[in-house]
Protein backbone atom coordinates (compact mmCIF):
# COMPACT_ATOMS: atom_id res chain seq x y z
CA UNK A 1 0.00 0.00 0.00
CA UNK A 2 1.22 3.32 -0.93
CA UNK A 3 0.92 6.36 1.17
CA UNK A 4 1.48 10.25 1.19
CA UNK A 5 0.93 13.77 2.59
CA UNK A 6 0.05 16.84 1.60
CA UNK A 7 -2.17 19.83 1.11
CA UNK A 8 -5.26 20.29 -1.17
CA UNK A 9 -4.91 23.13 -3.48
CA UNK A 10 -8.41 23.89 -4.87
CA UNK A 11 -10.44 22.58 -8.12
CA UNK A 12 -10.44 22.94 -11.85
CA UNK A 13 -10.98 20.81 -14.72
CA UNK A 14 -9.16 18.81 -17.31
CA UNK A 15 -10.00 17.21 -20.70
CA UNK A 16 -9.46 12.61 -20.84
CA UNK A 17 -8.50 11.08 -23.59
CA UNK A 18 -11.49 10.80 -25.14
CA UNK A 19 -12.13 14.37 -24.78
CA UNK A 20 -14.62 14.45 -21.54
CA UNK A 21 -14.20 17.32 -19.08
CA UNK A 22 -13.33 15.99 -15.82
CA UNK A 23 -13.69 17.90 -12.22
CA UNK A 24 -10.40 17.42 -10.35
CA UNK A 25 -9.16 18.24 -7.07
CA UNK A 26 -5.13 19.19 -7.40
CA UNK A 27 -3.37 18.02 -4.01
CA UNK A 28 0.40 18.92 -3.34
CA UNK A 29 1.34 15.28 -2.10
CA UNK A 30 4.61 14.93 -0.61
CA UNK A 31 8.02 15.05 -0.37
CA UNK A 32 7.60 13.21 2.90
CA UNK A 33 10.24 12.18 5.34
CA UNK A 34 10.06 8.91 7.31
CA UNK A 35 10.24 10.24 10.57
CA UNK A 36 9.99 6.45 12.18
CA UNK A 37 9.89 3.08 11.36
CA UNK A 38 8.05 0.71 13.87
CA UNK A 39 8.35 -2.77 13.86
CA UNK A 40 6.89 -5.48 15.91
CA UNK A 41 9.53 -6.55 18.04
CA UNK A 42 9.62 -2.78 18.83
CA UNK A 43 6.57 -1.25 19.25
CA UNK A 44 4.28 -4.41 18.49
CA UNK A 45 3.08 -3.44 15.08
CA UNK A 46 4.63 -2.74 12.15
CA UNK A 47 4.67 1.11 10.76
CA UNK A 48 6.33 3.65 9.13
CA UNK A 49 5.37 7.68 10.36
CA UNK A 50 5.20 10.13 7.72
CA UNK A 51 6.22 14.09 8.51
CA UNK A 52 5.30 16.78 5.96
CA UNK A 53 5.65 20.53 6.10
CA UNK A 54 8.58 21.92 8.24
CA UNK A 55 7.92 24.00 11.85
CA UNK A 56 9.23 27.56 11.43
CA UNK A 57 12.24 27.32 13.56
CA UNK A 58 11.02 29.43 16.43
CA UNK A 59 7.85 27.38 16.88
CA UNK A 60 10.18 24.18 17.28
CA UNK A 61 9.87 22.68 20.29
CA UNK A 62 12.96 19.93 22.28
CA UNK A 63 10.93 17.01 22.43
CA UNK A 64 9.89 17.15 18.77
CA UNK A 65 13.57 18.49 17.70
CA UNK A 66 14.76 15.21 19.71
CA UNK A 67 12.49 12.83 17.33
CA UNK A 68 13.11 14.14 14.29
CA UNK A 69 16.74 13.86 14.66
CA UNK A 70 17.89 10.53 12.77
CA UNK A 71 21.19 8.76 12.18
CA UNK A 72 23.18 9.64 9.28
CA UNK A 73 26.49 7.07 9.69
CA UNK A 74 29.00 6.02 11.90
CA UNK A 75 32.90 7.15 11.85
CA UNK A 76 36.02 5.92 14.00
CA UNK A 77 36.98 7.24 17.31
CA UNK A 78 39.83 8.78 15.47
CA UNK A 79 38.68 12.13 15.12
CA UNK A 80 37.87 12.77 18.86
CA UNK A 81 41.24 14.62 19.10
CA UNK A 82 40.25 17.06 16.00
CA UNK A 83 36.85 17.29 17.90
CA UNK A 84 38.00 18.39 21.03
CA UNK A 85 40.38 20.98 19.30
CA UNK A 86 37.66 22.51 17.95
CA UNK A 87 38.67 21.54 14.32
CA UNK A 88 37.50 19.21 11.36
CA UNK A 89 40.03 17.11 9.92
CA UNK A 90 39.84 16.09 6.60
CA UNK A 91 39.51 12.81 6.70
CA UNK A 92 36.29 13.41 8.64
CA UNK A 93 35.06 15.94 5.41
CA UNK A 94 35.62 12.83 3.37
CA UNK A 95 33.39 10.71 5.29
CA UNK A 96 30.51 13.17 4.92
CA UNK A 97 30.83 13.70 1.41
CA UNK A 98 30.87 9.97 1.18
CA UNK A 99 27.72 9.88 2.69
CA UNK A 100 26.70 12.35 -0.13
CA UNK A 101 26.56 15.63 2.77
CA UNK A 102 30.19 17.70 1.74
CA UNK A 103 30.58 20.25 4.62
CA UNK A 104 31.98 23.72 3.19
CA UNK A 105 34.95 25.47 4.15
CA UNK A 106 33.07 27.23 6.99
CA UNK A 107 32.24 24.35 8.92
CA UNK A 108 33.17 24.54 12.34
CA UNK A 109 32.53 22.77 15.76
CA UNK A 110 30.81 25.21 17.60
CA UNK A 111 30.65 23.51 21.25
CA UNK A 112 31.26 20.63 23.11
CA UNK A 113 28.21 19.41 25.01
CA UNK A 114 27.93 17.69 28.07
CA UNK A 115 28.31 13.83 27.70
CA UNK A 116 30.52 13.40 25.10
CA UNK A 117 28.39 15.67 22.37
CA UNK A 118 29.75 17.72 19.79
CA UNK A 119 27.95 20.03 17.36
CA UNK A 120 29.21 20.39 14.31
CA UNK A 121 27.71 24.01 12.64
CA UNK A 122 27.89 24.61 8.63
CA UNK A 123 25.69 27.27 7.59
CA UNK A 124 22.09 27.04 7.79
CA UNK A 125 22.62 23.32 8.90
CA UNK A 126 23.19 21.48 12.32
CA UNK A 127 24.94 18.10 12.60
CA UNK A 128 25.34 15.77 16.36
CA UNK A 129 27.75 13.91 17.31
CA UNK A 130 27.75 11.36 19.89
CA UNK A 131 30.42 9.11 21.29
CA UNK A 132 29.24 5.44 21.32
CA UNK A 133 30.86 2.81 22.71
CA UNK A 134 32.91 1.70 19.62
CA UNK A 135 32.29 4.65 17.37
CA UNK A 136 31.26 8.37 16.96
CA UNK A 137 27.83 8.71 15.63
CA UNK A 138 26.18 11.61 13.41
CA UNK A 139 22.76 12.94 13.64
CA UNK A 140 21.34 14.79 11.44
CA UNK A 141 19.17 17.25 13.42
CA UNK A 142 16.13 16.55 11.19
CA UNK A 143 13.36 19.41 9.97
CA UNK A 144 10.00 18.91 12.90
CA UNK A 145 7.12 18.51 11.10
CA UNK A 146 4.04 20.16 11.08
CA UNK A 147 1.74 16.86 10.16
CA UNK A 148 2.73 13.53 11.19
CA UNK A 149 0.66 10.62 10.26
CA UNK A 150 1.21 6.37 10.12
CA UNK A 151 0.90 4.06 7.53
CA UNK A 152 0.39 0.50 9.14
CA UNK A 153 1.95 -1.97 7.50
CA UNK A 154 0.62 -6.04 8.11
CA UNK A 155 2.15 -7.69 10.88
CA UNK A 156 4.45 -10.64 8.16
CA UNK A 157 5.32 -7.54 6.10
CA UNK A 158 8.81 -5.97 5.83
CA UNK A 159 9.60 -2.19 5.93
CA UNK A 160 10.64 -1.09 2.51
CA UNK A 161 11.86 2.38 3.97
CA UNK A 162 14.29 3.54 6.23
CA UNK A 163 14.35 6.95 8.58
CA UNK A 164 15.20 9.65 6.50
CA UNK A 165 14.42 8.74 3.43
CA UNK A 166 12.08 10.89 1.46
CA UNK A 167 8.73 10.05 -0.54
CA UNK A 168 7.43 11.68 -3.57
CA UNK A 169 4.54 11.68 -5.72
CA UNK A 170 6.15 8.50 -7.72
CA UNK A 171 5.24 5.94 -5.30
CA UNK A 172 1.24 6.17 -6.51
CA UNK A 173 2.91 5.12 -10.50
CA UNK A 174 0.83 2.23 -10.51
CA UNK A 175 -2.47 3.21 -8.66
CA UNK A 176 -5.41 3.54 -10.43
CA UNK A 177 -7.78 4.70 -7.19
CA UNK A 178 -7.03 6.79 -4.14
CA UNK A 179 -8.66 7.15 -0.94
CA UNK A 180 -8.48 10.63 0.30
CA UNK A 181 -8.31 11.13 4.46
CA UNK A 182 -9.04 14.65 5.48
CA UNK A 183 -11.06 16.90 7.76
CA UNK A 184 -14.15 18.51 6.56
CA UNK A 185 -14.95 22.50 6.86
CA UNK A 186 -16.05 23.18 10.15
CA UNK A 187 -20.03 25.16 10.50
CA UNK A 188 -20.02 25.72 13.95
CA UNK A 189 -23.12 25.47 16.13
CA UNK A 190 -26.13 24.63 13.46
CA UNK A 191 -29.54 23.46 13.69
CA UNK A 192 -31.58 20.20 13.14
CA UNK A 193 -32.56 21.36 10.07
CA UNK A 194 -29.20 22.35 8.70
CA UNK A 195 -27.50 19.63 10.75
CA UNK A 196 -30.04 16.74 10.35
CA UNK A 197 -32.30 17.87 7.68
CA UNK A 198 -35.47 18.44 9.77
CA UNK A 199 -38.32 19.77 7.97
CA UNK A 200 -39.35 22.27 10.79
CA UNK A 201 -42.62 23.84 11.26
CA UNK A 202 -45.14 25.09 9.12
CA UNK A 203 -44.76 28.50 7.38
CA UNK A 204 -48.44 29.49 8.81
CA UNK A 205 -51.21 28.70 10.40
CA UNK A 206 -50.61 29.31 14.06
CA UNK A 207 -46.89 28.58 14.25
CA UNK A 208 -44.93 31.88 16.01
CA UNK A 209 -41.45 31.59 16.43
CA UNK A 210 -41.06 28.00 15.85
CA UNK A 211 -40.12 27.37 12.55
CA UNK A 212 -36.96 25.81 12.59
CA UNK A 213 -37.12 24.46 16.45
CA UNK A 214 -36.61 20.65 16.78
CA UNK A 215 -40.03 19.75 18.95
CA UNK A 216 -40.05 17.45 21.38
CA UNK A 217 -36.99 15.68 22.40
CA UNK A 218 -38.15 13.02 25.06
CA UNK A 219 -41.21 11.91 26.35
CA UNK A 220 -42.39 9.04 28.74
CA UNK A 221 -44.50 7.60 26.24
CA UNK A 222 -42.11 7.14 23.45
CA UNK A 223 -39.77 4.97 25.34
CA UNK A 224 -41.50 3.62 27.83
CA UNK A 225 -40.10 1.70 31.19
CA UNK A 226 -36.46 3.99 30.20
CA UNK A 227 -37.47 6.94 31.78
CA UNK A 228 -38.58 10.66 30.65
CA UNK A 229 -35.00 11.81 29.90
CA UNK A 230 -33.49 12.67 25.99
CA UNK A 231 -31.99 9.18 24.63
CA UNK A 232 -28.34 8.87 23.85
CA UNK A 233 -27.88 9.68 19.60
CA UNK A 234 -31.09 11.78 19.62
CA UNK A 235 -30.41 14.44 16.80
CA UNK A 236 -30.26 17.87 18.11
CA UNK A 237 -28.46 20.93 17.55
CA UNK A 238 -25.01 21.35 17.63
CA UNK A 239 -21.18 21.51 16.02
CA UNK A 240 -21.40 20.44 12.39
CA UNK A 241 -18.67 19.80 10.55
CA UNK A 242 -14.84 19.56 11.08
CA UNK A 243 -15.26 15.68 11.36
CA UNK A 244 -12.45 13.35 9.99
CA UNK A 245 -13.71 12.00 6.59
CA UNK A 246 -12.60 9.53 4.36
CA UNK A 247 -13.64 10.22 0.08
CA UNK A 248 -13.22 7.00 -1.26
CA UNK A 249 -12.46 5.57 -4.60
CA UNK A 250 -11.34 8.38 -6.37
CA UNK A 251 -9.58 8.35 -10.00
CA UNK A 252 -6.48 9.04 -10.28
CA UNK A 253 -6.57 11.12 -13.50
CA UNK A 254 -2.56 12.72 -13.43
CA UNK A 255 0.56 12.46 -11.63
CA UNK A 256 2.92 15.68 -11.76
CA UNK A 257 6.50 14.26 -10.57
CA UNK A 258 7.92 17.36 -11.30
CA UNK A 259 5.90 19.96 -8.65
CA UNK A 260 4.52 16.42 -6.42
CA UNK A 261 1.04 17.21 -7.87
CA UNK A 262 -1.76 14.94 -8.15
CA UNK A 263 -5.33 15.68 -10.04
CA UNK A 264 -7.84 13.38 -8.36
CA UNK A 265 -11.54 13.09 -10.12
CA UNK A 266 -14.18 15.02 -7.42
CA UNK A 267 -14.06 16.94 -4.51
CA UNK A 268 -12.38 15.77 -1.26
CA UNK A 269 -13.08 17.23 1.79
CA UNK A 270 -11.65 19.94 4.01
CA UNK A 271 -10.90 23.51 2.69
CA UNK A 272 -8.46 24.86 0.16
CA UNK A 273 -5.14 24.72 2.37
CA UNK A 274 -6.27 21.49 4.56
CA UNK A 275 -4.14 18.77 4.98
CA UNK A 276 -5.07 15.34 3.48
CA UNK A 277 -3.65 11.62 3.72
CA UNK A 278 -3.97 10.17 -0.24
CA UNK A 279 -3.43 6.10 0.34
CA UNK A 280 -3.75 3.68 -2.39
CA UNK A 281 -7.35 2.46 -2.71
CA UNK A 282 -8.12 -0.53 -0.18
CA UNK A 283 -10.91 -1.80 -2.39
CA UNK A 284 -10.98 -2.97 -6.28
CA UNK A 285 -11.98 -1.06 -8.66
CA UNK A 286 -12.27 -0.45 -12.77
CA UNK A 287 -12.31 2.72 -14.41
CA UNK A 288 -15.62 3.15 -16.66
Amino acid sequence: MAMLLGRKVGMTQVYDESGKLLPVTVIQAGPCTVMQVKTVQTDGYNAVQLGYDDVKASRKKKPETGHAKKSLFSVKLDYLKDLDKEQISDELRQQFEQNKMPLSQDATVLVKKAGNRWLIADKSKEYSVRKGEDELDIYAPGAVKKFIREMRLPVDAEPEHEVGDCITVSVFAESEFVDIVGTSKGKGFAGVMKRHGFGGFPASHGTERKHRAPGSISSYASDAGHGGSPKRGKKMGGHMGHRRVTGKNHELVSIDEKRGLLAVKGPIPGPAGGYVVVRSSQTTQSKR
